[in-house]
């Protein structure tokens, strides 16, 4: 497996930076010479350099690409793809030389050169994938794969059937224990579910018995006493709600001698009001009895003065 990864990794490089240039190479030469034998005017140049030419390029084109097919068959273990790839080859070189005396142009004697450069890789890289890779080999493998099956894997299935069967056998009859264990603890299970059901259903009643609904009743006491209501009665347990109840229900207790007092300090405002106005009449009255005293005095001075007067003018 790994000469033929191998023979296949050199395929494809060969195909990739060998072939396929290759091909680009000699189709762009022809191109050109057919493309110069038709804007060409000179019938001796057409007839001894552009059409041989032409001719030399496409057959260099088809050798090319019978090595390539040549190495793909050889892959697919074709007996003959060796021998047709050292043909293809020889015929390629054949052609070459043909075309070199033609091709005399400084750009195409460049060209020429890679050709020959790009056929001498694919040539040896060629002859690399035969002494690399014998699809035989292959062939050879399958061949004794084959005769091994039919002789020595036959045997082990045989005793693979009959060891199978019996382990089939006993698996089918653990399964069967399994079962009857498995219908036990389901049962088992389905009893410890309803169990836990009615003990969370309880568990759910008792909750709120014990705190739901105790604190729903404090909640409506706490909304009464905000809205004044001072005569609510409160039952309770000796447990920690209870001691909230109890300290609510000493809250309203101390909200009710607080309004008792705030009642006692207005009717005692209320009094003194009272009696400060009651003693506001009594000091106008005595403002004004006094005001008449002091004109009554001052009218019997002024009579007694005018007495004295008149009897002084008399006498």
């Amino acid at each position: 497996p790994e000469d033929e990864k191998a023979a296949k990794k050199i395929a494809t490089n060969l195909l990739e930076n060998n072939a396929k240039p290759l091909e680009k190479i000699i189709d762009f030469r022809a191109q050109d010479e057919i493309k110069g034998s038709q804007e060409s005017s000179d019938e001796e140049e057409l007839c001894h350099d552009d059409i041989p030419a032409i001719r030399y390029y496409l057959q260099l084109v088809d050798e090319a690409g019978d090595m390539q097919n040549a190495l793909a068959s050889y892959l697919l273990n074709d007996q003959n793809a060796k021998q047709e790839f050292d043909q293809n080859g020889e015929e390629f070189i054949k052609w070459l030389k043909l075309l070199e005396p033609l091709e005399q142009d400084e750009d195409e004697v460049a060209d020429i050169a890679n050709i020959k450069q790009l056929f001498e890789q694919l040539l040896d890289e060629g002859h690399q994938l035969f002494e690399i890779y014998n699809p035989e080999s292959l062939a050879s493998a399958t061949h004794a794969f084959n005769k091994l099956k039919q002789t020595q894997i036959e045997n082990i299935e045989q005793q693979m059937s009959v060891l199978l069967r019996s382990t089939s056998n006993q698996v089918i009859s653990q399964l069967e224990e399994l079962k009857s264990t498995n219908v036990r603890s389901i049962i088992l299970i389905s009893l410890c579910t309803m169990i836990t059901i009615i003990l969370l259903i309880s568990l759910s009643f008792y909750t709120k018995r014990t705190i739901y609904f105790p604190i729903e009743k404090l909640a409506k006491a706490v909304d009464a006493l905000r809205l004044g209501e001072r005569n609510i009665q409160f039952n309770h347990n000796d447990d920690e709600l209870g001691e909230v109840f109890s300290n609510v229900e000493k809250f309203q207790h101390d909200l009710c001698y607080l309004e008792e007092l705030q009642f006692n300090e207005t009717q005692y405002k209320q009094q003194l009001e009272l009696e400060r106005d009651k003693l506001q009449q009594a000091l106008d009255t005595l403002q004004q009895a006094q005001k008449k005293l002091i004109n009554s005095e001052k009218m019997a001075s002024l009579g007694a003065l005018v007495a004295g007067i008149a009897h002084e003018i008399n006498t």
